[in-house]
């Protein structure tokens, strides 16, 4: 009797060491080891607006998902990419445009006076982000006339980062687009003659000071 309790025993053990197993194997491990994540069915073109069909949720190794990555499509459905995204790729806050020309709490937009602008790429087009460079003006080098000019060389860092292009206008305040409706950059309906940044009062009171301090900027984006 005794033999074949312990046989009992043992085929229990095993079968619960199976089970186990199996059960780790198909819920535990799937519910434990992983996180939803939303990704792109599709790629996705910059300024592209995100509809239903063009993201998905995916489960992902908690290992292999990316730092912050959006975890509900109903935080990104109709908003704007901020950058292109390729197909199967994780989609996290950086690539999305929650605010695009709706400035935040602490925002607003502001036009750029065309005599603060030294110079601006002729592709640069809204909700661009750009980098601001202070470049030495004439009023800086032959400043109180001086019969030596001063030397000021433009700096090599940008006094802002990352600031939004709300809008890129030409001379008749019309926005400037590619001529040909298209995405690419290849021409323009017209050069940009007016711009208008999203940024804060003190970012702003950075251009405003640097220029009162005789330079003019240059505006550049990647």
């Amino acid at each position: 009797m005794k033999k074949y309790i312990h046989l009992f025993i043992a085929f229990s053990l095993i079968a619960s060491s199976v089970g186990l197993i199996v059960f780790w194997e198909t819920y535990l491990d799937d519910t434990i080891n992983t996180i939803s994540v939303v990704v792109a069915a599709k790629n996705l073109e910059k300024n592209h607006v995100i509809n239903v069909s063009d993201v998905k949720i995916e489960k992902v190794k908690i290992e292999h998902a990316v730092e912050k990555p959006i975890i509900n499509t109903r935080d990104i459905i109709g908003k704007e990419t901020a950058q292109y995204i390729p197909k199967g790729n994780q989609i996290v806050s950086e690539m999305v445009d929650y605010y695009g020309l709706e400035p935040n709490k602490n925002q607003l937009i502001y036009p750029i006076p065309r005599e603060w602008i030294y110079s601006s790429p002729g592709s640069l087009r809204r909700k661009d982000r750009v980098f601001v460079y202070p470049i030495p003006d004439d009023r800086l080098i032959h400043r109180n006339n001086q019969q030596t000019p001063l030397i000021v060389h433009a700096a090599s860092e940008p006094i802002l980062k990352e600031i939004v292009v709300a809008f890129a206008k030409d001379s008749a305040n019309q926005e400037v687009k590619p001529a040909s409706n298209s995405d690419k950059r290849i021409d323009a309906t017209g050069s940009i003659n007016n711009l208008e940044l999203v940024m804060t009062e003190e970012q702003y009171n950075v251009l405003e000071t640097a220029f009162l301090k005789g330079f003019k900027f240059n505006f550049a984006y990647k």
